[in-house]
């Protein structure tokens, strides 16, 4: 019988804390994850060096899994530093007996530091006796060119033919009979300085890609651990693979950060995933700003404001980078009478298109983390023009070929031409006249979901207590 949120980490240990089962139980409780530990080698290591490595008997490493089991009946599993390939043949059994968990393998090959902590024939064993029962495994480019023999990888071309040559091996040996996968998650970090980070998770059904910015300009001790328990952690409690996905990249990009600022410049650097506990907060912020929104929404008669497509409000963390960052209301918001309703409330990555709006407002003005879709009325612009609301139009019959033609570019296209239009500063208002199939919309924009609804209520007419 599986136990609800529990997760065993099968790995080395790291006496600083910064990687290894150390840092997986971290992870696993941030996530609210019970977690257990199976020791497969002891290390001498830090952030800075790796002087020395004992690894542990396969048996008693097979011992450990077992008697954990016992207790903790385990949904999900991840495989860390495997240092030997008796140890990998061991722990392939011992998850071959317990074909109910799901099992991320982080083929650990390297530390962050430089030195190998593997012996010799370690890929072979992996791909032997992991690649079985692994639903996903999430290698790094260094280790995805050892585990495809596909060659170097320099580029996003490179990271697909060895994703999909990795995943082509998984399918012909799984032995898999639940859950996700079998699925590659392949991080682009170790991509050249001149291609932005993007990681590309690879399954049956195809392929995403996880767009993200070269925000660093060197890694973190421990970034790898913190991925995979984290992905590990959040099917544990289980989500979907790719929500996985965007909570590892979160809570590494937020670590990562975080580590490199206090440790400096001429120093390394460790990640830890205690830094995502506030991030959490601010999550929580954001959704409760969303809610207040939404409670002064629903107590005016405001469905003359609703677009044809619906309408929908996002609010974006701090700092936020991705549309998983920001916000909105899941099957928007329609008429109720003259009111309006909801189908559910705020989720993070709920609507790919107001966060795309927003996204590009916060790279001119980051405060601006909100905004609004409403119906296009000429009335509420002149509204908008009597009350100081200043605003800006694009036109869709400019916009080039190539952005038409880029799934998802011409929101961001049209956003930075009014932004442009406005003298560089982000307008209240953001207008286009529509266009084939493009019905035509006012777009509110504003730091936080309140301020953005009562310059909505402004354009409609109706009335309130006091104005932004």
């Amino acid at each position: 019988m599986l136990r609800p949120g529990t997760a065993l980490t099968i790995a080395g240990s790291d006496p600083s804390g910064g990687a290894g089962l150390q840092q997986d139980l971290k992870v696993f409780s941030m996530l609210g994850v019970a977690g257990g530990a199976a020791v497969t080698a002891l290390t001498v290591q830090n952030s800075s060096r790796v002087s020395r490595i004992l690894p542990m008997d396969p048996g008693l490493v097979e011992e450990q899994v077992e008697a954990a089991w016992e207790e903790l009946a385990p949904v999900a599993v991840k495989t860390g530093m495997l240092p030997t390939p008796d140890i990998i043949r061991g722990v392939g059994e011992v998850l071959a007996r317990h074909p109910e968990a799901l099992v991320v393998v982080d083929p650990v090959l390297a530390s962050s530091a430089g030195p190998s902590l593997t012996s010799s024939g370690v890929a072979e064993a992996i791909r032997e006796h992991l690649y079985p029962v692994a639903h996903v495994i999430t290698p790094n480019i260094p280790e995805a060119q050892v585990l495809s023999e596909t060659g170097p990888i320099t580029d996003f071309k490179g990271m697909r033919r060895a994703a999909s040559r990795i995943l082509d091996q998984m399918r012909g040996m799984a032995r898999l009979e639940k859950g996700p996968g079998p699925a590659v998650v392949l991080k682009g970090g170790h991509l050249p300085s001149q291609h932005a980070p993007v990681d590309l998770l690879m399954t049956e059904a195809g392929a995403r890609r996880f767009q993200g910015k070269r925000r660093f300009d060197r890694g973190c001790h421990g970034t790898g651990c913190l991925y995979s328990a984290a992905i590990c952690g959040v099917l544990a409690r289980g989500k979907g693979l790719e929500y996985a996905v965007s909570v590892a990249r979160e809570m590494v990009e937020l670590a990562m950060a975080r580590g490199l600022e206090a440790a400096g410049k001429d120093r390394p650097a460790a990640v830890n995933p205690l830094d995502w506990k506030e991030r959490g907060m601010e999550r929580e912020q954001v959704r409760e700003g969303l809610e207040e929104g939404w409670r002064l929404l629903s107590s005016r008669p405001a469905a003359e404001m609703v677009p044809e497509i619906r309408l929908n409000i996002g609010y974006a963390l701090p700092g936020a980078v991705s549309t998983e960052e920001v916000a909105a209301f899941p099957g928007r918001i329609t008429t109720l009478g003259r009111s309006v309703a909801r189908v559910a409330p705020p989720e993070f990555g709920a609507s790919s298109h107001v966060a795309r709006i927003i996204l590009t407002a916060m790279e001119t003005d980051p405060d601006c983390r909100s905004a609004m879709n409403l119906r296009y009325d000429p009335v509420f612009l002149r509204r908008a023009e009597e009350a100081g609301l200043s605003a800006a139009e694009f036109s869709r019959d400019k916009e080039p070929e190539e952005v038409r033609l880029r799934e998802g570019s011409s929101l961001s296209w049209g956003v930075k031409e009014a932004i442009a239009s406005a003298g560089g500063r982000v307008p209240d208002l953001i207008h286009d006249k529509g266009g084939i199939g493009k019905e035509p919309i006012i777009r509110v924009l504003g730091p936080d979901p309140v301020t953005v609804i009562k310059k909505g209520f402004i354009c409609a007419g109706i009335p309130f207590e006091d104005r932004p």
